[in-house]
């Protein structure tokens, strides 16, 4: 496993839970930027890029993430998603909202509701 920060706390303590850390520079605009950047320098197979928001992530559902992508013909990239059953997660900007196909590939994704609704729509032009 490897932690990519720019953060020193951050790389003081990943040795702390068997963690490698790789210093990246400050500027991202986001953290998938730093994990692109901290990619470049590795020759790992699989990377999954778990954000400083989601350490509660259940790894079970890594699991589920990681499978697909260790096999031979399986696809480039994978995030996890389920069905969301109430509204209150359907509003949440909080909550990513995906739109895949038959066969479970991403389409869209969006922090608003899919699909929005019209008075939204026009409020944000």
């Amino acid at each position: 496993m490897v932690v990519a920060t720019d953060d020193d706390c951050i790389r003081a303590a990943a040795p702390g839970f068997s963690g490698d850390v790789t210093l990246t520079c400050t500027p991202h605009r986001c953290g998938t930027d730093r994990v692109a950047e901290a990619a470049g320098r590795t020759a790992y197979e699989v990377i999954v890029n778990i954000q400083g928001d989601e350490f509660f992530v259940n790894p079970s559902v890594l699991e589920q993430v990681v499978d697909p992508l260790t096999g031979v013909e399986g696809p480039d990239m994978a995030k996890p998603c389920k069905r969301i059953d109430n509204r209150g997660t359907f509003e949440d900007p909080n909550v990513v909202k995906v739109v895949t196909d038959d066969a479970g590939m991403a389409l869209y994704s969006s922090r608003s509701p899919i699909p929005c609704p019209q008075s939204e729509a026009v409020a944000r032009v």
